[in-house]
Protein backbone atom coordinates (compact mmCIF):
# COMPACT_ATOMS: atom_id res chain seq x y z
CA UNK A 1 0.00 0.00 0.00
CA UNK A 2 1.26 3.69 -1.06
CA UNK A 3 1.69 6.07 2.09
CA UNK A 4 -1.54 7.58 0.97
CA UNK A 5 -3.68 5.00 2.93
CA UNK A 6 -4.70 7.22 6.12
CA UNK A 7 -7.37 6.05 8.21
CA UNK A 8 -10.68 7.68 7.41
CA UNK A 9 -12.49 5.90 9.75
CA UNK A 10 -15.34 7.51 12.15
CA UNK A 11 -17.87 6.80 14.37
CA UNK A 12 -18.33 5.87 18.12
CA UNK A 13 -21.31 4.38 18.84
CA UNK A 14 -20.70 0.50 19.96
CA UNK A 15 -21.10 -2.20 18.10
CA UNK A 16 -22.65 -4.10 20.63
CA UNK A 17 -22.91 -2.99 24.03
CA UNK A 18 -20.03 -3.87 26.18
CA UNK A 19 -19.95 -2.13 29.68
CA UNK A 20 -16.34 -1.24 31.11
CA UNK A 21 -16.68 -3.45 34.09
CA UNK A 22 -17.27 -6.59 31.88
CA UNK A 23 -14.63 -5.64 29.56
CA UNK A 24 -12.32 -5.96 32.88
CA UNK A 25 -14.04 -8.87 34.21
CA UNK A 26 -12.96 -10.78 30.85
CA UNK A 27 -9.32 -9.53 31.12
CA UNK A 28 -9.12 -10.69 34.46
CA UNK A 29 -10.58 -14.17 33.69
CA UNK A 30 -8.29 -14.59 30.59
CA UNK A 31 -5.41 -13.63 33.14
CA UNK A 32 -6.32 -16.76 35.43
CA UNK A 33 -7.24 -19.26 32.51
CA UNK A 34 -3.22 -18.49 31.27
CA UNK A 35 -2.36 -19.49 34.71
CA UNK A 36 -4.59 -22.13 35.41
CA UNK A 37 -3.50 -23.75 32.36
CA UNK A 38 0.22 -23.46 32.97
CA UNK A 39 -0.66 -24.92 36.31
CA UNK A 40 -2.32 -27.93 34.76
CA UNK A 41 0.84 -28.29 32.23
CA UNK A 42 3.10 -27.87 34.73
CA UNK A 43 1.47 -29.34 37.47
CA UNK A 44 -1.84 -30.83 36.90
CA UNK A 45 -1.41 -33.37 39.99
CA UNK A 46 -2.01 -29.59 41.75
CA UNK A 47 -5.27 -29.41 40.00
CA UNK A 48 -6.07 -33.31 40.83
CA UNK A 49 -6.21 -33.14 37.19
CA UNK A 50 -4.38 -36.25 34.59
CA UNK A 51 -1.91 -34.99 32.53
CA UNK A 52 -3.09 -33.63 29.20
CA UNK A 53 -1.90 -33.33 25.47
CA UNK A 54 -2.85 -30.00 23.61
CA UNK A 55 -1.47 -28.22 20.45
CA UNK A 56 0.91 -26.49 23.33
CA UNK A 57 3.12 -29.75 23.71
CA UNK A 58 3.98 -30.12 20.20
CA UNK A 59 5.52 -26.84 19.90
CA UNK A 60 7.24 -27.22 22.92
CA UNK A 61 8.19 -31.45 21.76
CA UNK A 62 9.53 -29.94 18.63
CA UNK A 63 11.89 -27.70 19.94
CA UNK A 64 13.28 -30.42 22.46
CA UNK A 65 13.74 -32.70 19.40
CA UNK A 66 15.92 -29.89 17.90
CA UNK A 67 18.03 -29.99 21.12
CA UNK A 68 18.18 -33.51 21.30
CA UNK A 69 19.41 -33.51 16.73
CA UNK A 70 16.10 -35.41 15.88
CA UNK A 71 14.54 -32.53 14.35
CA UNK A 72 13.78 -34.69 11.14
CA UNK A 73 11.16 -36.86 13.12
CA UNK A 74 9.03 -34.13 13.66
CA UNK A 75 8.10 -34.06 9.88
CA UNK A 76 7.51 -38.37 10.00
CA UNK A 77 3.93 -38.71 11.70
CA UNK A 78 4.73 -42.29 11.77
CA UNK A 79 8.17 -41.51 14.04
CA UNK A 80 6.17 -38.48 15.98
CA UNK A 81 3.22 -40.20 17.12
CA UNK A 82 4.93 -42.56 19.01
CA UNK A 83 6.66 -40.07 21.36
CA UNK A 84 2.90 -38.04 21.08
CA UNK A 85 1.44 -41.17 22.87
CA UNK A 86 3.89 -41.76 25.51
CA UNK A 87 3.44 -38.23 26.19
CA UNK A 88 -0.30 -38.12 26.54
CA UNK A 89 -1.13 -41.66 27.75
CA UNK A 90 -3.25 -42.26 24.83
CA UNK A 91 -3.54 -42.07 21.14
CA UNK A 92 -3.84 -38.72 19.47
CA UNK A 93 -3.34 -37.16 16.37
CA UNK A 94 -0.91 -34.54 15.89
CA UNK A 95 0.97 -34.50 12.83
CA UNK A 96 3.93 -31.39 12.66
CA UNK A 97 3.52 -29.39 9.11
CA UNK A 98 4.93 -25.88 10.02
CA UNK A 99 7.49 -24.43 7.79
CA UNK A 100 10.99 -24.93 9.36
CA UNK A 101 10.79 -21.27 10.45
CA UNK A 102 8.38 -21.65 12.78
CA UNK A 103 11.10 -24.26 14.27
CA UNK A 104 13.39 -21.53 15.18
CA UNK A 105 10.15 -20.32 17.73
CA UNK A 106 10.00 -23.99 18.89
CA UNK A 107 13.60 -24.18 19.59
CA UNK A 108 13.21 -21.06 22.09
CA UNK A 109 10.85 -22.55 23.71
CA UNK A 110 12.12 -25.90 24.75
CA UNK A 111 15.16 -23.96 26.28
CA UNK A 112 12.30 -23.59 29.04
CA UNK A 113 10.12 -25.89 31.10
CA UNK A 114 6.71 -26.62 29.66
CA UNK A 115 4.64 -24.53 32.41
CA UNK A 116 6.89 -21.42 31.74
CA UNK A 117 7.04 -21.71 28.13
CA UNK A 118 3.42 -21.89 27.99
CA UNK A 119 2.77 -19.26 30.49
CA UNK A 120 5.46 -16.67 28.52
CA UNK A 121 4.02 -17.57 24.66
CA UNK A 122 0.55 -17.25 25.51
CA UNK A 123 0.99 -14.19 27.94
CA UNK A 124 2.83 -12.30 25.30
CA UNK A 125 1.24 -13.28 22.66
CA UNK A 126 -2.27 -12.32 24.60
CA UNK A 127 -0.09 -8.70 24.87
CA UNK A 128 0.51 -8.32 21.61
CA UNK A 129 -3.03 -9.09 20.75
CA UNK A 130 -4.31 -6.43 22.87
CA UNK A 131 -2.14 -4.05 21.90
CA UNK A 132 -2.65 -4.12 18.13
CA UNK A 133 -6.28 -4.46 18.25
CA UNK A 134 -6.79 -1.75 21.01
CA UNK A 135 -5.01 0.36 18.37
CA UNK A 136 -7.39 -0.65 15.18
CA UNK A 137 -10.52 -1.06 17.54
CA UNK A 138 -9.88 2.37 19.44
CA UNK A 139 -13.91 3.13 20.80
CA UNK A 140 -15.06 -0.32 19.06
CA UNK A 141 -12.84 -2.51 21.15
CA UNK A 142 -14.68 -3.88 23.54
CA UNK A 143 -17.40 -5.03 21.36
CA UNK A 144 -14.39 -6.37 18.96
CA UNK A 145 -13.28 -8.35 22.01
CA UNK A 146 -16.64 -9.85 22.50
CA UNK A 147 -17.13 -10.87 19.01
CA UNK A 148 -14.22 -13.12 18.86
CA UNK A 149 -14.13 -14.10 22.21
CA UNK A 150 -14.75 -18.23 21.75
CA UNK A 151 -11.52 -17.71 19.41
CA UNK A 152 -9.46 -16.19 22.35
CA UNK A 153 -10.60 -18.93 24.72
CA UNK A 154 -9.51 -22.19 22.53
CA UNK A 155 -6.30 -20.22 21.79
CA UNK A 156 -5.17 -19.48 24.89
CA UNK A 157 -6.26 -22.99 26.19
CA UNK A 158 -4.56 -25.16 23.64
CA UNK A 159 -1.75 -22.66 23.24
CA UNK A 160 -1.90 -22.06 19.80
CA UNK A 161 -0.58 -19.11 17.84
CA UNK A 162 -3.63 -17.56 16.28
CA UNK A 163 -3.13 -14.42 18.68
CA UNK A 164 0.43 -14.02 16.90
CA UNK A 165 -0.83 -14.73 13.60
CA UNK A 166 -3.57 -11.96 14.31
CA UNK A 167 -0.89 -9.83 15.93
CA UNK A 168 1.15 -9.90 12.55
CA UNK A 169 -1.62 -9.09 10.32
CA UNK A 170 -3.47 -6.53 12.44
CA UNK A 171 0.15 -4.59 12.63
CA UNK A 172 0.25 -4.90 8.71
CA UNK A 173 -3.07 -2.91 8.53
CA UNK A 174 -2.00 -0.53 11.09
CA UNK A 175 0.76 0.48 9.68
CA UNK A 176 -0.76 0.64 6.12
CA UNK A 177 -3.26 3.23 7.42
CA UNK A 178 -0.32 4.85 9.09
CA UNK A 179 1.75 5.28 5.79
CA UNK A 180 5.07 3.30 7.49
CA UNK A 181 7.34 2.02 6.15
CA UNK A 182 7.96 -0.86 7.80
CA UNK A 183 4.69 -1.98 6.85
CA UNK A 184 6.15 -5.30 4.68
CA UNK A 185 8.21 -6.45 7.77
CA UNK A 186 5.16 -8.60 9.65
CA UNK A 187 3.91 -9.06 6.26
CA UNK A 188 7.21 -11.04 5.44
CA UNK A 189 6.90 -12.53 9.44
CA UNK A 190 3.61 -14.03 8.21
CA UNK A 191 5.80 -16.67 6.20
CA UNK A 192 5.14 -19.25 9.15
CA UNK A 193 1.29 -19.29 7.64
CA UNK A 194 1.42 -17.89 4.47
CA UNK A 195 -1.89 -18.98 3.94
CA UNK A 196 -3.29 -16.26 6.26
CA UNK A 197 -1.64 -13.35 4.44
CA UNK A 198 -2.57 -14.13 0.84
CA UNK A 199 -5.40 -10.94 0.72
CA UNK A 200 -3.12 -8.88 2.31
CA UNK A 201 -0.49 -9.91 -0.33
CA UNK A 202 -3.04 -9.59 -3.26
CA UNK A 203 -3.86 -5.72 -2.02
CA UNK A 204 -0.35 -4.98 -2.01
CA UNK A 205 0.22 -6.00 -5.40
CA UNK A 206 -3.18 -4.24 -6.88
CA UNK A 207 -1.61 -0.87 -5.20
CA UNK A 208 1.45 -1.59 -6.90
CA UNK A 209 3.16 -0.98 -3.30
CA UNK A 210 6.52 -2.68 -4.35
CA UNK A 211 8.34 -1.12 -1.14
CA UNK A 212 5.94 -3.15 0.78
CA UNK A 213 6.45 -5.97 -1.25
CA UNK A 214 9.92 -6.27 -1.21
CA UNK A 215 10.40 -5.71 2.48
CA UNK A 216 8.49 -8.37 2.93
CA UNK A 217 10.15 -10.61 0.48
CA UNK A 218 13.82 -9.91 2.40
CA UNK A 219 12.16 -10.50 6.06
CA UNK A 220 11.22 -13.89 4.28
CA UNK A 221 14.27 -14.88 2.49
CA UNK A 222 15.99 -14.20 5.62
CA UNK A 223 13.99 -16.08 7.91
CA UNK A 224 14.37 -19.18 5.30
CA UNK A 225 18.21 -17.95 5.49
CA UNK A 226 18.45 -18.59 9.47
CA UNK A 227 15.79 -21.66 9.26
CA UNK A 228 18.36 -23.03 6.72
CA UNK A 229 21.62 -22.05 8.94
CA UNK A 230 20.28 -23.39 12.02
CA UNK A 231 18.65 -26.65 10.88
CA UNK A 232 20.28 -27.70 7.75
CA UNK A 233 18.99 -27.83 3.90
CA UNK A 234 17.85 -31.24 4.25
CA UNK A 235 14.76 -30.26 7.10
CA UNK A 236 13.13 -28.22 4.25
CA UNK A 237 12.82 -32.10 2.10
CA UNK A 238 11.31 -32.92 5.53
CA UNK A 239 8.85 -30.68 5.79
CA UNK A 240 7.78 -30.59 2.42
CA UNK A 241 6.97 -34.65 2.52
CA UNK A 242 5.52 -33.95 5.91
CA UNK A 243 3.39 -31.17 4.19
CA UNK A 244 2.08 -33.96 0.71
CA UNK A 245 1.29 -36.55 3.52
CA UNK A 246 -1.07 -34.17 5.25
CA UNK A 247 -2.73 -33.61 2.27
CA UNK A 248 -3.59 -37.03 2.29
CA UNK A 249 -4.23 -36.92 6.08
CA UNK A 250 -6.86 -34.37 5.38
CA UNK A 251 -8.22 -36.30 2.37
CA UNK A 252 -8.87 -39.25 4.36
CA UNK A 253 -10.34 -36.78 7.25
CA UNK A 254 -8.00 -38.02 9.84
CA UNK A 255 -7.61 -34.15 10.95
CA UNK A 256 -10.62 -33.43 13.58
CA UNK A 257 -12.89 -31.75 10.62
CA UNK A 258 -15.50 -30.08 13.88
CA UNK A 259 -12.22 -27.99 14.82
CA UNK A 260 -12.14 -26.63 11.25
CA UNK A 261 -13.88 -23.96 10.06
CA UNK A 262 -13.79 -23.72 6.14
CA UNK A 263 -16.08 -24.78 3.31
CA UNK A 264 -13.89 -27.94 2.95
CA UNK A 265 -14.36 -29.21 6.20
CA UNK A 266 -18.02 -27.89 6.10
CA UNK A 267 -18.54 -30.30 3.08
CA UNK A 268 -16.37 -33.33 4.14
CA UNK A 269 -18.39 -33.29 7.13
CA UNK A 270 -21.50 -34.64 5.29
CA UNK A 271 -19.66 -37.40 3.54
CA UNK A 272 -19.16 -35.66 -0.06
CA UNK A 273 -16.41 -36.26 -1.69
CA UNK A 274 -12.75 -35.09 -1.34
CA UNK A 275 -12.61 -33.34 -5.10
CA UNK A 276 -15.86 -32.24 -4.75
CA UNK A 277 -15.25 -30.32 -1.31
CA UNK A 278 -11.94 -28.98 -2.69
CA UNK A 279 -13.66 -27.68 -6.02
CA UNK A 280 -16.29 -25.81 -3.65
CA UNK A 281 -13.89 -24.70 -1.46
CA UNK A 282 -11.15 -23.13 -3.85
CA UNK A 283 -14.46 -21.13 -5.86
CA UNK A 284 -15.45 -19.76 -2.99
CA UNK A 285 -11.97 -18.50 -1.75
CA UNK A 286 -11.28 -17.29 -5.62
CA UNK A 287 -14.44 -15.33 -5.09
CA UNK A 288 -13.70 -14.22 -2.10
CA UNK A 289 -10.23 -12.71 -3.44
CA UNK A 290 -12.25 -11.31 -6.58
CA UNK A 291 -14.20 -9.04 -3.93
CA UNK A 292 -11.04 -8.17 -2.95
CA UNK A 293 -9.92 -7.16 -6.45
CA UNK A 294 -13.20 -5.62 -7.13
CA UNK A 295 -13.24 -3.24 -4.00
CA UNK A 296 -9.31 -2.15 -4.63
CA UNK A 297 -10.04 -1.23 -8.14
CA UNK A 298 -13.50 0.75 -7.21
CA UNK A 299 -10.99 3.06 -4.65
CA UNK A 300 -12.98 1.90 -1.55
CA UNK A 301 -11.96 3.58 1.20
CA UNK A 302 -8.45 1.69 2.14
CA UNK A 303 -9.48 0.59 5.76
CA UNK A 304 -12.48 -0.72 4.41
CA UNK A 305 -10.35 -2.40 1.50
CA UNK A 306 -8.18 -3.72 4.10
CA UNK A 307 -10.99 -5.50 5.99
CA UNK A 308 -12.09 -7.51 3.09
CA UNK A 309 -8.43 -8.90 2.44
CA UNK A 310 -8.31 -9.91 6.06
CA UNK A 311 -11.66 -11.98 5.87
CA UNK A 312 -10.62 -13.42 2.94
CA UNK A 313 -7.84 -14.71 4.59
CA UNK A 314 -9.76 -16.87 6.43
CA UNK A 315 -11.20 -18.53 3.54
CA UNK A 316 -8.38 -19.85 1.38
CA UNK A 317 -6.87 -22.78 2.83
CA UNK A 318 -9.26 -25.49 3.58
CA UNK A 319 -7.11 -26.32 6.96
CA UNK A 320 -8.38 -23.26 9.33
CA UNK A 321 -8.82 -23.92 12.60
CA UNK A 322 -11.17 -22.32 15.03
CA UNK A 323 -7.83 -20.80 16.81
CA UNK A 324 -7.46 -19.16 13.21
CA UNK A 325 -10.12 -16.69 13.44
CA UNK A 326 -8.79 -14.79 16.42
CA UNK A 327 -8.04 -12.61 12.31
CA UNK A 328 -11.56 -11.69 12.28
CA UNK A 329 -11.16 -9.72 15.18
CA UNK A 330 -8.71 -6.96 12.28
CA UNK A 331 -11.26 -7.13 9.98
CA UNK A 332 -14.18 -6.24 12.52
CA UNK A 333 -11.75 -3.45 14.57
CA UNK A 334 -11.20 -1.96 10.78
CA UNK A 335 -14.98 -1.90 10.07
CA UNK A 336 -17.11 -1.82 13.41
CA UNK A 337 -17.35 1.92 12.56
CA UNK A 338 -19.19 1.12 9.38
CA UNK A 339 -20.89 -1.73 11.33
CA UNK A 340 -21.90 0.42 14.42
CA UNK A 341 -23.42 3.20 12.09
CA UNK A 342 -24.63 1.45 8.86
CA UNK A 343 -25.82 -2.23 10.31
CA UNK A 344 -29.26 -2.09 11.19
CA UNK A 345 -29.46 -3.61 14.98
CA UNK A 346 -31.02 -7.36 13.17
CA UNK A 347 -27.51 -7.06 11.23
CA UNK A 348 -25.62 -6.19 14.31
CA UNK A 349 -27.41 -9.34 16.53
CA UNK A 350 -26.42 -11.72 13.33
CA UNK A 351 -23.33 -10.81 12.75
CA UNK A 352 -22.44 -11.46 16.27
CA UNK A 353 -24.24 -15.39 16.46
CA UNK A 354 -22.06 -15.54 13.16
CA UNK A 355 -19.25 -14.68 14.72
CA UNK A 356 -19.93 -16.69 17.81
CA UNK A 357 -20.71 -19.79 15.27
CA UNK A 358 -17.30 -19.48 13.56
CA UNK A 359 -14.94 -18.80 16.61
CA UNK A 360 -16.84 -21.12 19.45
CA UNK A 361 -18.01 -24.08 17.55
CA UNK A 362 -15.59 -26.07 18.04
CA UNK A 363 -15.52 -25.48 21.52
CA UNK A 364 -19.03 -26.19 22.35
CA UNK A 365 -18.71 -29.46 20.55
CA UNK A 366 -15.65 -30.14 22.90
CA UNK A 367 -17.94 -28.88 26.52
CA UNK A 368 -20.62 -30.72 24.72
CA UNK A 369 -19.96 -34.11 23.58
CA UNK A 370 -16.25 -34.44 24.28
CA UNK A 371 -13.03 -33.89 22.00
CA UNK A 372 -13.43 -37.16 20.16
CA UNK A 373 -16.90 -37.00 18.96
CA UNK A 374 -16.10 -37.06 14.96
CA UNK A 375 -19.79 -37.89 14.39
CA UNK A 376 -20.66 -34.24 15.45
CA UNK A 377 -20.68 -31.98 11.77
CA UNK A 378 -18.48 -29.19 11.35
CA UNK A 379 -20.89 -25.95 11.27
CA UNK A 380 -18.27 -23.40 11.84
CA UNK A 381 -17.64 -22.73 8.20
CA UNK A 382 -21.24 -20.86 7.83
CA UNK A 383 -20.52 -18.60 10.48
CA UNK A 384 -17.55 -17.59 8.83
CA UNK A 385 -19.09 -17.50 5.35
CA UNK A 386 -22.52 -15.22 7.27
CA UNK A 387 -19.67 -12.73 8.83
CA UNK A 388 -17.74 -12.09 5.22
CA UNK A 389 -21.51 -11.82 4.00
CA UNK A 390 -22.94 -9.31 6.50
CA UNK A 391 -19.39 -7.23 6.71
CA UNK A 392 -19.17 -7.20 2.96
CA UNK A 393 -22.81 -5.85 2.49
CA UNK A 394 -22.39 -2.73 5.09
CA UNK A 395 -19.55 -2.05 3.18
CA UNK A 396 -21.00 -1.56 0.12
CA UNK A 397 -23.09 0.39 1.98
CA UNK A 398 -20.58 2.56 3.22
CA UNK A 399 -19.33 2.95 -0.25
CA UNK A 400 -22.48 4.04 -1.78
CA UNK A 401 -23.42 6.25 0.90
CA UNK A 402 -26.19 4.95 2.08
CA UNK A 403 -27.99 5.03 5.09
CA UNK A 404 -29.58 2.13 7.57
CA UNK A 405 -32.46 0.17 6.10
CA UNK A 406 -35.48 1.29 7.89
CA UNK A 407 -37.51 -1.77 9.51
CA UNK A 408 -40.70 -0.80 7.69
CA UNK A 409 -40.29 1.00 4.67
CA UNK A 410 -42.87 3.42 3.52
CA UNK A 411 -44.67 2.50 0.73
CA UNK A 412 -46.38 5.53 -1.79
Amino acid sequence: MRADMTDTRSGDSPLIPVTARSLRLILVLMIAMIVFTAVEIGAPELLGRQPGYVDFHIFHLVGELFWRGDLAVAYDARALMPIQWERAGTEIFMPWTYPPIFNLVSAGLALMPLWLAYLVFASLGLGLWLWVIRRLAGPQFAPVLMMVLPSLIVTLRYGQNGLYSTTLVGLFCLLCLRGSAWRGVPLGLMAYKPHLGVGLVLVALLRLDWRAIAVAAAVTVALIGAATLAFGPDIWAAFLASARESGEFLRLGFYPLFRMTSVYALIRAFDMAPGLAMGIHLTLALLALAVVVHASLAKWAPHRVLALAVLSCVAVSPYNYDYDLCILSVALALAAPDLARLGSAAERGLLFAASWLACGYGLGKVLAFGPVADDVPSLGAIGVIAVCAITWRILRRAERGEQVPALHPQTA
